[in-house]
């Protein structure tokens, strides 16, 4: 999907999961020997993050973030993933619970479903 949504179906064609992941620069997000895992949130802001920039053609995914709210479980979130936290809950792709981003619980479905639905355009 990430691919599709990029405008890079076919550059990938024919390689593995290890391969693709390289390729599309998302090794860093995305363990290489882990593609059955669930993905935690705080992992899948920093893919949204990614896809989000490849969209609008902002590079590397480094979007500044211009409003702070107060994050109960901030401290738990990877210093390499509070800006696309950060973004995701400026944009209301994904939501606090309680105060609480939960940044380790792996992502949903339902999650996802919204996130894409209310991702911006």
């Amino acid at each position: 999907m990430y691919e599709r949504v990029l405008g890079l179906e076919g550059a990938t064609f024919g390689m593995n999961a290890k391969q693709r992941i390289s390729a599309l620069g998302l090794q860093d997000i995305i363990s290489a020997g882990a593609q059955n895992v669930q993905m935690d949130r705080q992992s899948a802001a920093a893919l949204l993050v990614r896809l989000y920039a490849g969209m609008h053609g902002l590079g590397g995914g480094n979007i500044a973030v211009a409003g702070r709210r107060a994050i109960f479980d901030a401290q738990d979130i990877d210093a390499s993933r509070r800006n696309a936290v950060g973004f995701c809950l400026e944009k209301g792709l994904l939501k606090l619970a309680n105060g609480r981003f939960e940044p380790l619980r792996p992502v949903t479905r339902a999650e996802l479903i919204n996130v894409f639905a209310a991702m911006p355009g």
